[in-house]
């Protein structure tokens, strides 16, 4: 009797000092964010994960990964991307400036009705990425608009699309 007493002792405390913690300390421990866009580069709609891989007082790196997919015109064919880059933020707890840099592999599938086949186009794309990112204190989300210029390559130049980026992140 006095072992479960002791062991419910200490469990409650355990409770209790863990609760205790400051919500600014729960939210330095979340180090990932899986945000959902509108824009570049997921260049119609998709997520993005991104993981804080490092910290320096007001400045953080986070790698990011993420697929896109057109869902507002799939008359168009059939159309996917994954993006990966690496993200820069600049700021406080609730305001960061953002920039950053990556590659977008875009694949499109068609369907020739003349010939009736399936013609599949994968092209790689760059973007930029500068915006603007507000995190909420209380709660775990965070939106962020960006301007997230495409950079094709083509055979004698490269055609600049103006994009722009959309989202809204849960922090994780």
């Amino acid at each position: 009797m006095n072992r479960v007493f002791v062991i419910l002792s200490l469990l409650l405390t355990a409770g209790s000092v863990l609760k205790s913690q400051s919500r600014a300390a729960d939210f330095e421990l979340r180090k990932n964010y899986l945000t959902f866009s509108i824009g570049a580069p997921a260049l119609y709609s998709g997520f993005t994960f991104e993981h804080r891989l490092f910290k320096q007082q007001k400045m953080q790196i986070l790698p990011r990964i993420g697929i896109g997919m057109n869902i507002f015109k799939p008359s168009l064919g059939h159309e996917c991307n994954f993006h990966t880059g690496v993200t820069i933020l600049y700021g406080n707890r609730r305001h960061f400036a953002e920039t950053g840099t990556g590659i977008i592999h875009y694949f499109l599938q068609q369907y020739h009705f003349r010939t009736e086949t399936d013609h599949t186009i994968w092209k790689p794309v760059y973007y930029g990425l500068a915006g603007y990112r507000f995190g909420f204190t209380k709660k775990p989300l965070a939106l962020k608009i960006a301007i997230t210029p495409i950079f094709i390559p083509n055979s004698d130049n490269w055609i600049i699309f103006p994009l722009a980026e959309i989202g809204i992140a849960y922090r994780i």
